[in-house]
């Protein structure tokens, strides 16, 4: 049997707004409160330079055989369709098949 594999990785990011707008949820909601660390809000003003190095680096490492995509994860139904859709499309191109049987099947009987 042939070993057939691939690999798809995933960045899901969010819009700077969206990001604010789930920090202040974890401020003014007290059921997320337990979401809030000090180290994100302050890790903020480094926005831009994250872009970048992110940029960057999905730059240097996509390739056609390992593939990054950049997926937006403002609406968590709409990365979830996104992925599900790349993913299909993935496994179908690898045109898996069940294997043969190893065994003459039309001799096996049950009793």
């Amino acid at each position: 049997m042939k070993a057939i594999s691939t690999l798809s990785s995933f960045s899901c990011t969010s819009a700077r707004a969206s990001r604010k707008k789930r920090f202040k949820e974890r401020l003014d909601d007290p059921t997320k409160n337990w979401k809030a660390e000090p180290g994100d809000f302050e890790e903020r003003k480094y926005w831009e330079e994250y872009t970048r190095a992110y940029e960057d680096v999905l730059a240097k490492c996509s390739t056609d055989y390992a593939p990054w995509y950049v997926i937006p994860a403002n609406h968590k139904w709409f990365r979830n369709v996104a992925i599900s859709e790349i993913l299909v499309h993935e496994f179908e191109k690898l045109k898996m098949k069940f294997p043969e049987p190893r065994y003459d099947i039309s001799k096996l009987k049950i009793k």
